[in-house]
């Protein structure tokens, strides 16, 4: 099939392409084909890709097999490029400006500013723009703008206030570029005319991110006599929050006339083991073309789940694996995760035991985002009670109605008086009884906070201070996970607050590749392979982030993204204290009567070790993941079913002695070690633990 594609040049034809087919490879060869086999001047050529960093990718991978004279005759560019060029085609010098980076950012904080009661955080101006991008990209009108589920107050007044405010300055951005040149490609004939006679042949690649807008750009550049050219993968479209439109692959035979659709189904990528995982979980998705992914290697590979009590038990796990890290034994390993903010803890343990990682695409607002900025105040408002403009960040989110010019008399009083917030608070409210408990209850939390250690302190703040505002607000409580399992690497809460000014520095400074252990979003792995994948944070709420039915559909491309990045070994956490829709599909639960008592060693197989190594097995990998605690559900070969009702470690000989109390009333003593490590025990449900960071 990738010769037919490669050789299909004229008419309207859409190439359905899974992962690991090669589909770059194949529209390389097809451009070489039809310049030197049939003939055609590469000048009429228009080579689109998403983003610049693929058009220049494409043009190299060009020029290294026909020769740098042709390629550079060759028009790759993206379509933002082509609307560029459209605009100046009208406009000339009258063309408007494009508005900046740092301006753009001081319009939104304006706009936000006068529609919030707070100052807008990072991740308030990043919703802001994907709101703008996305209502641009999917042509919405007015009516459609205000039913948007936004994560900013009042989308259709933030898009009318930023469209005025670059009317009036004759400003554009990248996303108004496009939309200028639809308007002029269908009101200016001649301008259209003149581009489709130049460019006789269009081959367009990542059809599936492709916008609605950036489609109507396409359909306004072919004409009858046009070869287009589509290249993607309905299945693997994820960036729906920036208007990706896919449906209009499936609508392509309605929109083209006599179109024909080609697919290749060769996984050239992955494992058979892997290949079937993924081939199953896509398969339950709507609105896709009826296709197969055929592995074209062996069996051989691995896919396997490990369990987890809790968020904290992933990093735990990962960072053993990663202390004795294996680099020719693993190859180039990954860890994928959702967002951003899966990532931190682990990268502070990272940093504190020196393992060398890249991260690539480390931005993200967690240390910026509302609820991190929040809990920072209130922590250093508990630390140094002196603090007003920790107070002033915060006091309105105490659930204690407290009024914005009662808070600048606390301050006012406070600095004046030389008296710390607590106490300005007291006499401030010492004539309202209906303010005087809660200010006591405040300040008792407050006090406790402070003589807590870091972990204890981000749960008691959260608990009876801060959870009330954010359930009002609708804030993502992840935040707080992470905050606390941050704070368990380091329990001095002074020192901790140190550690949360300092990690964003270091997170900064990591380089995006080059190293044999990565870290990355799924997003930013899209594209890519790695001999061994894990994907961490796979619960509903986290991944999948929506449940809403259109949104699932793309969250469940996104995880088939994350699957087939694997080659040859594919690791997938679960969590056993959280629901995990996508695990469970991977890995559907068996009845007990179905389970099968795993044999000697079957970790260390999986993870690729030899058992005679110093190696990761069945034991270790149940205590890093925090699975092994008092409570968890067992099955001892001679005994049956059983819980275990303590779990003692003995540091001399470097193992654990558990108890396990057993249905019938008797109990057993057994090592864990050898429990586990010869199949005589089995855990089957583990539960968290209560002192579980996360």
């Amino acid at each position: 099939m990738q010769k037919k594609a490669a050789q299909t040049t004229d008419g309207k034809n859409m190439l359905i392409a899974v992962p690991g087919s090669g589909k770059t490879t194949v529209l390389v060869a097809r451009l070489g084909y039809m310049v030197f086999c049939k003939g055609i001047s590469p000048h009429e050529i228009l080579a689109v890709t998403y983003t610049r960093a693929a058009s220049a990718d494409m043009r190299e991978r060009f020029a290294r097999y026909f020769g740098r004279e042709t390629a550079d005759r060759i028009k790759f560019c993206t379509l933002n490029s082509i609307s560029l060029a459209v605009c100046r085609m009208r406009f000339g010098e009258r063309l408007p400006k494009m508005i900046d980076d740092t301006s753009r950012k001081k319009l939104l904080v304006d706009i936000l500013q006068g529609l919030m009661e707070d100052y807008p955080a990072d991740s308030d101006i990043t919703a802001a723009e994907n709101l703008i991008g996305y209502a641009k990209n999917m042509l919405l009108d007015e009516k459609a703008i205000s039913a948007l589920d936004a994560e900013v107050p009042q989308p259709l007044e933030i898009m009318k206030r930023y469209k005025r405010y670059l009317n009036e300055n004759r400003l554009m951005d990248f996303d108004d570029q496009m939309i200028y040149a639809m308007r002029i490609l269908r009101s200016d004939p001649a301008i259209a005319a003149r581009l489709r006679q130049r460019f006789r042949y269009i081959s367009v690649d990542e059809a599936q991110d492709v916008s609605k807008l950036q489609h109507e750009i396409i359909k306004l550049l072919v004409s009858d006599e046009t070869s287009l050219f589509m290249v993607g993968d309905e299945d693997q479209s994820i960036y729906g929050f920036r208007g990706a439109f896919p449906e209009a692959m499936l609508r392509f035979r309605e929109d083209y006339k006599d179109a024909g659709i080609l697919f290749m189904e060769q996984n050239y990528r992955s494992a058979a083991e892997i290949v079937e995982k993924a081939a199953g979980f896509i398969s339950r998705c709507t609105q896709r073309y009826d296709k197969k992914i055929v592995p074209v290697r062996g069996s051989g590979g691995t896919v396997v789940k490990i369990p987890s009590a809790g968020r904290s038990g992933q990093y735990d796990f990962l960072l053993k694996q990663f202390r004795d890290f294996d680099e020719a034994g693993e190859g180039r390993t990954a860890v994928l995760y959702r967002t951003n903010d899966s990532i931190i803890p682990l990268a502070d343990s990272m940093f504190r035991e020196g393992i060398p990682f890249c991260v690539k695409a480390s931005g993200g607002s967690f240390f910026t985002h509302r609820v991190t900025s929040d809990m920072t105040a209130f922590l250093t408002l508990a630390l140094d009670p002196y603090d007003t403009e920790a107070f002033m960040r915060i006091y309105y989110k105490c659930s204690m109605g407290i009024k914005k010019d009662d808070a600048r008399s606390i301050c006012y009083m406070s600095e004046s008086e030389g008296m710390s917030v607590f106490q300005a608070m007291e006499e401030h409210f010492s004539e309202r009884s209906s303010m005087k408990q809660r200010v006591r209850n405040f300040i008792s939390t407050m006090k406790q906070a402070a003589s807590a250690s870091s972990r204890a302190a981000v749960s008691i703040i959260y608990r009876n201070i801060y959870s009330g505002y954010m359930e009002r607000r609708e804030l993502d409580s992840g935040k707080i996970d992470i905050l606390t399992a941050l704070a368990a690497n380091e329990p001095v809460l002074s020192r901790f607050m140190v550690r949360l000014r300092k990690l964003p520095m270091l997170m900064a400074e990591l380089p995006s590749d080059g190293e044999r252990i990565v870290f990355s979003t799924v997003h930013s792995s899209k594209g890519l392979e790695y001999d061994t994948v894990y994907i961490i944070d796979v619960f509903d709420g986290a991944f999948p982030a929506n449940d809403d039915p259109g949104l699932y559909q793309e969250e469940r491309r996104l995880f088939y993204v994350a699957v087939t990045r694997a080659k040859e070994r594919l690791f997938i956490f679960g969590l056993e204290d959280r629901k995990t829709s996508f695990t469970d599909e991977i890995f559907p639960r068996p009845k007990l009567s179905e389970r099968k008592q795993p044999s000697s060693g079957y970790l260390e197989k999986a993870l690729g070790k030899n058992t005679s190594e110093k190696a990761v097995n069945a034991a270790a990998v149940a205590l890093s993941g925090n699975i092994i605690c008092e409570g968890a559900s067992v099955t001892v070969r001679s005994k049956g079913e059983g819980k275990i009702i303590s779990v003692v470690k003995d540091t001399e000989r470097s193992r654990h002695k558990v108890t396990v109390e057993f249905a019938d009333g008797t109990c057993g003593n057994y090592v864990l070690e050898i429990a586990l490590n010869s199949g005589n025990m089995v855990i089957h449900t583990p539960q968290q633990k209560q002192d579980s960071p996360i």
